[in-house]
């Protein structure tokens, strides 16, 4: 017959037992925590790089994400898509709810502001189809500038034409008091702000002789 088991050994075993369960619950909410920190890592990572299949499984694996969280340089993930070009990116995160009007805090800058600098037309279209358009070709990022002036800084004519098609404004001085025409170094598009700057001064006085 085997011998009783001291109690005292008994219960050196379960308390032994309890810190390992203790241990191993303790490593499995470090885990989890861990988890959920990579969430918005990989979010913005899939975004900056156009990666389309990411970012699906990123929807997939967290359905109640907030995709419109901003980031640590306060980019959200659609700031970062726009910014560098990734259309089918763009309109996935549209799709599944991210805030088109999102402004980072850090710098002032809208999601057009960023598909502006890079003269991505079709991105710009889609974030105004759906945005506050007026708010956001008003905007001003830390520089003062708003839209039209990232536009015009990369000669990006198509998206200034677009710009002025929605009443953005070709007079706006930014913080350095340049307005948009200046800081292109297209004569095209220097020319073509020219004109409707002129053309708007225009119609306005004969407004004004109209009404007198």
């Amino acid at each position: 017959m085997a011998a009783d088991i001291p109690e005292k050994v008994e219960e050196d075993q379960e308390y032994t037992w309890l810190q390992q369960q203790m241990a191993a619950q303790a490593a499995q909410v470090e885990e989890e925590v861990e988890d959920e920190e990579m969430i918005p890592i990989a979010l913005y990572d899939a975004a900056e790089q156009g990666d389309l299949e990411g970012i699906k499984n990123v929807f997939q694996e967290y359905p109640s994400i907030n995709i419109s969280t901003a980031g640590p340089d306060g980019d959200t993930a659609l700031h970062l898509a726009c910014l560098y070009g990734h259309n089918d990116v763009v309109e996935a995160l549209i799709e599944k709810g991210a805030d088109v009007n999102a402004i980072n805090a850090e710098d002032g800058s809208t999601t057009v502001h960023d598909a502006a600098a890079g003269g991505y037309l079709e991105i710009c279209k889609k974030l105004l189809a759906r945005g506050n358009v007026e708010m956001l070709m008003s905007a001003v990022d830390e520089d003062g500038d708003i839209p039209l002036h990232h536009a015009s800084r990369g000669d990006h004519l198509e998206v200034v034409q677009y710009f002025i098609s929605l009443n953005a404004d070709p007079t706006k001085r930014n913080k350095e008091g340049r307005t948009p025409a200046q800081e292109s170094e297209s004569e095209e598009v220097k020319k073509f702000l020219q004109q409707i700057v002129a053309d708007r001064v225009r119609a306005a006085m004969q407004a004004s002789n109209q009404s007198a």
